[in-house]
């Protein structure tokens, strides 16, 4: 029988998940005072689940009715822009309030692009904050925190989550001044499926307790932290096969080198492909300023689009796929207080101006209106271009913005009809064949 096919509760399996978290912690060097949980979800889900549990371990220390408390969010681009969207939402009417501590886009050269991260001393953290977010590695944006995080200009006492998805296992990181760290395995650990965690064994709290005292919201059982460490992972079946993938991934990079080797490796290719670009007298852009580059993402655009076709079809008969940039995704709050909802043509206008973007290339849809009106909450994409668009909108919404045609498919009755008419006519023409072969 293969790994997948298994019980999880089984001692070959357990023998595979007490290996692949003994080599994960070696490789990470993880401290005694924190567990490593493996859930799931990806990063996306893992933005929920910290701002859940740690909020739950803050009301715990702070159980005074009146308590209120500020998360930070430090925002270099797309992945931390979401993960502060996701706490705004989740800590709506509660006594939590979302401080966005760094909008690296107001830094940037055209204050609209992720493009630096300046130095924390133009930080706004809160005073307390129950925690302070970061994303190490921005993949859509190709930013990157230069060596690690500036531990030093936390508030004391911080709660630090780091969500290391797309650089974990790149270079080490100091495990014990972090709170949360956490990677969806698929970037450079393993396949998609299994989400790695470390947590501070005192973060590992009674979420139900926690939620009694009120101002917080609840915490589902499959978000829950502790539950999970408890239950040594397998709460519920785990990704098993996901969770194989990984520990043959660590054992491979264990023994080549560990992450001292795996550092210098990712430095060496980064800088392989900055120095093409900088020498390159223009053909090729760098978007990110040079102290913020990431050596996981190498982010630069051509000087128009034929040379860009041109250069991803180049790339493609070597062999090199999927080279071409993500579409922007947002998370967009629009006010209107005097209006009962949202223009979407006017939000695409507004959106293709800011990006300087066609119209025909900016969506926007899934917008909810705030209790008691005057806010819309939705999601808008910017796309390359037009044909992009088409490619990869659903046929809907095509039809909605004006860049497909509405297929009108006939009634059922219409469809019976003609489907009647048509035996009608079969059984006339064969009628008449066979009255001419009897002539």
């Amino acid at each position: 029988m293969g790994i997948a096919e298994i019980s999880h509760r089984s001692k070959d399996f357990k023998a595979v998940y007490e290996k692949t978290i003994s080599d994960f912690k070696t490789l990470m060097e993880v401290p005694d005072t924190h567990e490593v949980v493996l859930m799931q979800g990806g990063g996306m889900g893992a933005f929920s689940t910290v701002v859940l549990n740690l909020l739950a371990a803050w009301r715990l220390k702070n159980p005074e009715s009146d308590a209120k408390t500020t998360i930070d969010y430090i925002v270099t681009g797309s992945w931390s822009n979401k993960a502060a969207g996701e706490a705004k939402r989740l800590t709506t009417d509660t006594n939590v309030s979302v401080n966005v501590a760094l909008d690296a886009r107001k830094h940037s050269q055209d204050g609209k692009s992720f493009s630096t991260i300046p130095p924390a001393n133009q930080w706004n953290y809160s005073a307390d904050p129950a925690l302070v977010y970061y994303c190490d590695n921005e993949t859509v944006n190709g930013v990157e925190f230069d060596k690690s995080f500036p531990y030093e200009s936390l508030p004391p006492n911080a709660n630090l989550v780091a969500d290391v998805s797309s650089n974990i296992l790149s270079r080490k990181i100091d495990i014990s001044k972090h709170a949360v760290v956490y990677g969806g395995a698929q970037k450079n650990a393993g396949i998609a499926g299994v989400t790695l965690v470390i947590v501070r064994k005192d973060l590992l709290v009674d979420t139900d307790a926690a939620f009694k005292l009120g101002g917080i919201p609840q915490v589902p059982h499959l978000c829950d932290y502790k539950r999970h460490a408890d239950n040594e992972s397998m709460y519920n079946t785990p990704p098993m096969f996901a969770i194989y993938v990984s520990g043959l991934t660590f054992e491979h990079i264990k023994s080549h080198g560990g992450l001292d080797e795996y550092s210098k490796l990712s430095d060496r290719k980064s800088k392989k492909v900055y120095d093409v670009i900088d020498n390159s007298n223009g053909l090729y852009n760098p978007k990110v300023s040079v102290e913020s580059r990431s050596r996981m993402n190498v982010v630069f655009t051509l000087p128009d689009e034929d040379t860009e076709k041109r250069f991803l079809a180049e790339a493609d008969k070597l062999g090199l796929k999927n080279l071409k940039g993500h579409r922007r995704q947002f998370v967009l709050d629009v006010l209107h207080p005097t209006r009962p909802n949202v223009s979407k043509q006017e939000l695409r206008e507004n959106l293709a101006q800011m990006y300087k973007a066609q119209v025909e290339a900016v969506a926007v849809f899934g917008f909810r209106t705030h209790f008691g009106g005057g806010k819309s909450t939705g999601f808008g994409l910017v796309y390359d271009s037009a044909d992009a668009a088409k490619q990869f909108e659903p046929k809907y919404r095509l039809v909605r913005f004006g860049l497909a045609e509405k297929v009108t498919k006939p009634s059922r009755k219409l469809r019976k009809e003609r489907k009647n008419k048509s035996k009608k006519v079969r059984g006339t023409a064969k009628s008449k064949a066979s009255s001419d072969k009897k002539k």
